[in-house]
């Protein structure tokens, strides 16, 4: 028996077949050695075991069954309590080896008690309609555990992830993947993928069983980094899975531009990490604006979506609606958080000066990189 299983840890498929031989639940057996007792004498025993007797020979063979039903049966045969039973009195004994799977044992309506036997066809152990129960019962919380711990995994995910059955309908989808496309789970299980998600092709991998990596797919406007993976069971294409890999390609060159620049990011001078802890103090949430309008509301929404994707954000209105507080506020709920907020009053600078600026910015921020290079060259 699975003693332990910790919470995390999936149940391997082999562990639990094995877990499910007749030798792991089979009790110690009922039986008694038949030697021509009178039926009485059956009776008394049958009393004090509360149930069917498997009777053997003195080789421990078994040679046959003794159940209430046939003790009635007996008596009403006309059968005295003094008469002394034979083997053909005797009901026929079912028997199974101890390494049978024990979901394939199966009862005659009035059986209650199989004989399980070893190589040697000696009896060994019992097995009743009880444990059949309880072996179902272990294997439905065994099945149980592993989806569950399939659905922390997937739910804690970074990644988008789908699920699909092999004629493309959703059959699992991660929070990620449903918080992205705004979606509630409710909404999505059941339904084709198609339906779902934008130029999905997820239905042709689970029908054709052609894996894609790797691909781009345009989702909600944006280009995506996603894999397609068949999913096969026993040699039959039963579906197939969808991850987002990237959040969008920009994401993919973002990641490579980190992995190029990741001995200067090292070397960043400390009045750049001073200033970045400024920024951060001083950055707005979308929790800190305060209003409880449906307008209000409808922008804090709006704004939080947006600070999830990379695409670039225009927000519009009039001067003194709050423009630069919500632009700051969706930087802040970005995955761009940890890096500086710049704001530059477009509409107070002279077209002239615009672009000198912008320029004269670039200029100054490389200066003082190849400035601390060199610093660092010296020491």
């Amino acid at each position: 028996m699975l003693n332990h299983v910790d919470q995390l840890s999936l149940i391997d498929e082999n562990d639990l077949q094995s877990e499910l031989f007749v030798q792991n639940w089979m009790s110690p057996p009922h039986f008694l050695l038949f030697d021509n007792q009178t039926i009485q004498e059956f009776i008394e025993v049958m009393k004090c075991k509360n149930t069917d007797l498997l009777l053997i020979d003195k080789e421990h063979q078994v040679v046959g069954a003794m159940s209430n039903q046939s003790i009635y049966q007996l008596l009403l045969e006309g059968k005295s309590l003094e008469d002394k039973m034979d083997h053909t009195m005797l009901e026929r004994a079912s028997t199974i080896y101890e390494n049978t799977p024990i979901l394939s044992v199966e009862f005659t309506p009035n059986q209650s008690v199989v004989a399980v036997l070893n190589e040697q066809n000696k009896i060994i152990g019992s097995l009743g309609k009880q444990e059949i129960i309880e072996a179902q019962e272990f294997l439905i919380q065994s099945i149980q555990h592993n989806v569950n711990v399939i659905d922390v995994v997937l739910d804690i995910a970074y990644e988008g992830v789908a699920l699909v059955d092999r004629n493309g309908f959703v059959v699992k989808m991660n929070t990620a993947y449903r918080n992205f496309l705004g979606i509630q789970d409710e909404v999505v299980v059941g339904r084709h993928v198609t339906e779902v998600i934008d130029n999905t092709q997820l239905h042709l991998t689970a029908k054709t069983g052609i894996p894609q990596r790797g691909e781009v797919q345009t989702i909600k406007g944006q280009k995506m980094i996603v894999h397609r993976i068949p999913i096969w069971q026993n040699d039959e294409l039963i579906g197939a899975i969808g991850m987002l890999i990237f959040e969008g390609v920009s994401e993919l060159y973002r990641i490579l531009e980190n992995a190029t620049k990741s001995k200067v990011i090292k070397q960043q001078p400390k009045l750049a990490k001073t200033k970045l802890l400024e920024n951060k103090e001083n950055a707005n949430t979308l929790d800190q604006i305060l209003g409880t309008s449906k307008e209000i509301t409808a922008c804090k929404k709006i704004s939080f979506k947006a600070a999830k994707t990379n695409a670039t954000v225009l927000i519009t209105g009039e001067s003194g609606t709050g423009k630069e507080v919500f632009a700051r506020a969706i930087h802040q709920n970005s995955y761009r958080s940890e890096q500086p907020f710049i704001a530059l009053n477009c509409a107070a600078i002279l077209n002239i000066y615009l672009k000198r600026s912008y320029l004269d910015m670039k200029k100054v921020r490389s200066r003082g990189l190849k400035k601390e290079e060199t610093k660092e060259n010296l020491n």
